[in-house]
C-alpha cells in the first residue's frame, strides 16, 4: 500500500467522493451483475432473522451482545458470518463509502448494495487467506423501522461472501459506540479478552472513507483508529494502491491541550482560609460551564474543611437554592454554591443575599472553554462507565453523570458575562482545568470524543 498525493481522477461528488468506474463485479453465484444486487432479487436466501442460529454458514445478529458486560450494548448491533475465528491480526473496515457504496443505507432504494469497487471482495478474501479476522463497523445513526431494514440489506453482502467468515458492528445511537468514540473497538477487545487473545496492534488496521481530506464530509474515520491506536488507510490506497492526500481534522483535539501553569490564579491568597475563632462563615460562587471540573474542585478542596455544597443544577430554583444558602451561613457553615448561570443579573442574587447576611463572598472563575467542557460531559457521561464496567474501575456517582443537554451549553455561552470585582466580590479567582487520573484514564481522555460534528 503506498502512501503519497491523491489521484488527480477522484473528485467530491456530493458528501461522498467520486468512486472509479470499475465495470461489472461478480455477484453472490459468482455471475457478474452490474456492481449491484436488487433489493429482494433472491428473497429466498436473503433476508435471515438475527435469531436464526442454522449453521456455520449462515450470517446472524447475535442477541444478546457479547461484549462489555455492564455497558448498555442494545444500542450496538452485531452479527457474525460463518464461525469467525480470532486471528490476532485484524483488518478493520468502515461499510459505506469504504466496502460498499454509500447507496446502501438509503432505506427506500432500490439498489440493495454495490461493491465500492470490484477490487472490495478480492481484497478481503486475501486479507482471510493471510490469517486476518475481517471487521466490519458502520455508524448506523437510523430509527427502529429503518434499522429493520438496514439489517434485511445486510444480510445480502454476506450472501456476497459465503466463504468470508467476518463480524459486523453498527452504531445505532450517538453513545460510545458511534465512531469515532471507541465503543466498538472497545467491543471487539471485550471478544478477544473472552477468547484469551492478544490482538497483534502493530499488524492490525482501518480503512475508512471519513478521512479528513478535501471533498470528505467528515474525519470521523481517521479519528477512530487515531482513538484505536491502528494503523489508517482510505479506500483509495487500500484497496487501489493510490497515494495518500493530504488531510486536516476538525474539532477538539484534547491530546495537544497545554495543561501548563498554575491551576489557581492568584495564588498569593489560600484556596480555603484558616479557620477563625469564632468562625466566619462565607459564600463561595463557582462559575463556569457544566463539566468544567466544579464539583471535583470542591471534593479535592473545601469538603474536607465541612463547606457545604450546593449545587443550583440539582435545586433548580431560586426559592430552593437560596434558602440553602440562608440556612447553612445562619448555622455557621460556609457554603460552596455551583451555579448554572453566567450572566451578572444572576450573581447578584448571590451578591445582595451576602450583603443581608453580613458574610463575606469570594468568586471562583473556571477558565473551560466550551469546546473542553463539552469533551468533559462525553468523557464523563459515555467513556467513564466503560472503564468502570470493562476496566473494573471505580467511580464516586458523582464521577459519573448523564450527558448534560449540549443547549445547557449554548445557553451558558450566550448568557456568560465575566465577573468582576466592581460588582461586590471580595476576590475572584480563576481555575484553570488541568486533568488528573491515571494512565489508562488519561488515554480515554486524550481521545476524539464526539457524538456529532465532523
Amino acid at each position: 500500500m503506498q502512501k503519497g498525493t491523491s489521484n488527480p481522477s477522484l473528485k467530491s461528488a456530493g458528501k461522498k467522493r467520486a468512486l472509479p468506474d470499475d465495470g461489472p463485479v461478480a455477484g453472490p453465484s459468482g455471475t457478474h451483475a452490474n456492481n449491484f444486487f436488487p433489493l429482494f432479487a433472491r428473497p429466498a436466501k436473503q433476508a435471515k432473522s438475527e435469531h436464526d442460529t442454522a449453521s456455520a454458514q449462515a450470517f446472524r445478529w447475535i442477541q444478546p451482545t457479547p461484549f462489555l458486560p455492564g455497558v448498555r450494548t442494545t444500542s450496538c448491533l452485531y452479527g457474525v458470518n460463518k464461525e469467525p475465528d480470532l486471528h490476532p491480526k485484524i483488518a478493520i473496515f468502515d461499510l459505506d463509502g469504504t466496502v460498499i457504496k454509500s447507496t446502501f443505507a438509503k432505506a427506500k432504494s432500490k439498489v440493495l448494495f454495490e461493491w465500492w469497487n470490484k477490487t472490495v471482495p478480492v481484497k478481503l478474501k486475501e486479507l482471510h487467506e493471510d490469517g486476518y479476522a475481517i471487521v466490519f463497523i458502520s455508524n448506523q445513526n437510523l430509527g427502529d423501522t429503518r434499522v429493520k431494514s438496514w439489517k434485511t440489506k445486510f444480510n445480502a453482502i454476506a450472501e456476497s461472501l459465503p466463504d468470508l467468515p467476518f463480524r459486523i458492528f453498527a452504531a445505532t445511537d450517538k453513545d460510545i459506540f458511534r465512531k469515532p468514540l471507541p465503543g466498538m473497538w472497545y467491543a471487539l477487545e471485550s471478544i478477544y479478552k473472552s477468547g484469551d487473545v492478544s490482538i497483534d496492534i502493530d499488524a492490525s488496521f482501518y480503512v475508512g472513507d471519513a478521512a479528513g481530506r478535501s471533498g470528505d464530509f467528515a474525519g470521523t474515520d481517521r479519528k477512530f483508529a487515531s482513538n484505536a491506536g491502528l494503523k489508517f488507510f482510505t479506500p483509495e490506497e487500500y484497496f487501489l494502491d493510490l497515494k495518500s492526500t493530504p488531510h486536516s481534522l476538525k474539532g477538539f483535539n484534547a491530546s495537544v491541550l497545554a495543561m501548563d501553569g498554575p491551576t489557581v490564579l492568584p495564588s498569593s491568597t489560600p484556596i480555603v482560609p484558616p479557620k477563625l475563632q469564632p468562625c466566619v462563615p462565607e459564600i463561595v460562587l463557582f462559575v463556569g460551564y457544566p463539566s468544567s471540573g466544579k464539583t471535583a474542585f470542591f471534593k479535592r478542596h473545601f469538603e474536607a474543611s465541612a463547606y457545604e455544597h450546593i449545587d443550583e443544577s440539582v435545586l433548580k430554583t431560586r426559592s430552593k437554592y437560596l434558602p440553602a444558602i440562608e440556612s447553612s451561613i445562619k448555622n455557621g457553615v460556609s457554603c460552596v454554591v455551583e451555579t448554572v448561570d453566567s450572566s451578572r443579573g444572576h450573581r447578584k442574587l448571590f451578591l445582595d443575599l451576602a450583603q443581608r447576611l453580613s458574610c463575606s463572598i469570594r468568586c471562583f472563575a473556571f477558565q473551560a472553554s466550551f469546546d473542553l467542557a463539552w469533551h468533559n460531559n462525553i468523557y464523563r457521561a459515555l467513556g467513564k462507565p466503560v472503564l468502570a464496567a470493562h476496566r473494573s474501575r471505580v467511580y464516586e456517582p458523582w464521577e459519573m453523570r448523564s450527558l448534560t443537554p449540549k443547549s445547557n451549553f449554548e445557553t451558558y455561552k450566550a448568557t456568560h458575562e465575566e465577573p468582576t470585582l466592581a460588582e461586590g466580590f471580595g476576590e475572584i479567582k480563576k481555575v484553570h482545568w488541568k486533568f488528573e487520573g491515571e494512565e489508562e484514564e488519561r488515554r480515554l481522555w486524550n481521545m476524539w470524543l464526539q457524538i456529532d460534528g465532523k
